[in-house]
């Protein structure tokens, strides 16, 4: 008999985006996102979480949550 284990906490990640820079004001940093993702690696930690690889939302999927005027406004 196999049982499958759900962790408690989950850890979301994408590599593209520590190449992102939210901005100078903005307190994440590409830096802290390699950082983290280092960190989990290093301590083994992925094999206590459950890990996603993330992926850009879909036009469709991002309008379940924004009205689409902003959309637009964002889209330029």
């Amino acid at each position: 008999m196999t049982t499958h284990v759900t962790y408690q906490v989950s850890y979301h990640h994408n590599v593209a985006i520590e190449s992102h820079h939210f901005g100078h004001g903005h307190p994440m940093k590409p830096w802290r996102l390699t950082l983290t993702n280092n960190l989990v690696d290093a301590y083994g930690l992925a094999q206590y979480m459950d890990t996603y690889v993330t992926r850009s939302a879909t036009f469709e999927e991002i309008k379940e949550f924004h009205r689409e005027d902003y959309l637009d406004f964002l889209r330029g």
